[in-house]
């Protein structure tokens, strides 16, 4: 959702959780 991208508190849960999202390259978080 747009809501994750627009706050960063919750981008940073995406982190901890990234490894939950193995639909998502790993790349796209480093080059945040």
């Amino acid at each position: 959702s747009e809501e994750v991208f627009d706050r960063p508190v919750n981008l940073q849960k995406l982190f901890l959780n990234r490894n939950q999202l193995s639909a998502l390259p790993v790349e796209v978080f480093d080059r945040l």
